[in-house]
């Protein structure tokens, strides 16, 4: 049976399926990320980088953050991009499940954690 809740019960569980590999857990977070229109203005950022995260030292940035679904557009820029010399295109999307975005939640903390 897929998962398929968009209740708030599913934030409590949601990292559990993470790290026990439930099957459909993939579809089921596929499925729920969306993309703001106030994410879609920072599709191309000029002159900026994103930031490097965990002291990587490949060209490929993979990094999860919590933030409110509406932040301020500067504050997020100043929190994902450096100042760079080439453009940086990305995506920013959230994903709509309760609570997982808010970062003083603990069911944000798992979440991030379990990915």
């Amino acid at each position: 049976m897929p998962i398929d809740h968009h209740g708030k019960s599913i934030a409590d569980i949601i990292y559990k399926c993470l790290e026990f590999k439930v099957p459909g857990t993939e579809v089921y977070l596929s499925s729920r990320l969306l993309q703001t229109s106030e994410f879609a203005k920072l599709e191309r950022i000029p002159k900026s980088t994103l930031k490097k995260i965990g002291g990587g030292t490949d060209d490929d940035v993979d990094f999860v953050t919590s933030f409110e679904p509406q932040p301020d557009v500067s504050k997020l820029k100043a929190k994902l991009f450096d100042e760079g010399q080439s453009e940086a295109n990305v995506k920013i999307k959230l994903w709509d499940i309760p609570y997982i975005h808010c970062p003083d939640r603990p069911e944000s903390k798992n979440f991030c954690m379990a990915l």
